[in-house]
């Protein structure tokens, strides 16, 4: 387990995350219970399935509108305030997408998916950066 963490990097990471649901959640998936599992380093699911190197895992039920995100602290710490926004975001697109997926249907079509809508709302918010920016500029004309 060499992504451990101590108990100052643990609190900060969990900061980190909490803050980027919060700022995120309303965007996309407002009507979602979301339950996070802050983890030191590589952890077991509640199905046992052990996640190495990953960031984060979702587990979307559609059917109770709630949601569990297994967080790896010991990699979050290893990435910019950005790549968090990403990944919380892709965790969050997929979420959203639990609504639209048939259940049983492959992960790989539903990570393909994820990876898209995350782009989309991540250039859609930069677009409005940019349009914000101008409009600013234009006003002090």
């Amino acid at each position: 387990m060499s992504d451990d963490i101590d108990d100052a990097t643990f609190k900060a990471q969990q900061k980190r995350v909490k803050k980027g649901i919060r700022d995120w959640k309303p965007h996309l998936i407002d009507n979602y219970e979301i339950i996070s599992f802050f983890h030191r380093g590589e952890y077991k699911d509640r199905e046992g399935d052990v996640f190495l190197d990953a960031v984060a895992s979702v587990k979307p039920d559609a059917r109770y509108i709630r949601a569990v995100i297994d967080w790896n602290l010991g990699q979050v710490a290893k990435l910019s305030d950005d790549e968090l926004q990403s990944v919380v975001v892709h965790e969050l697109c997929h979420i959203l997408l639990a609504e639209l997926t048939v259940i049983g249907k492959e992960r790989a079509g539903n990570e393909r998916s994820a990876t898209k809508l995350e782009r989309v709302v991540l250039g859609l918010v930069e677009r409005g950066r940019r349009v914000d920016a101008t409009k600013s500029l234009k006003a002090k004309a």
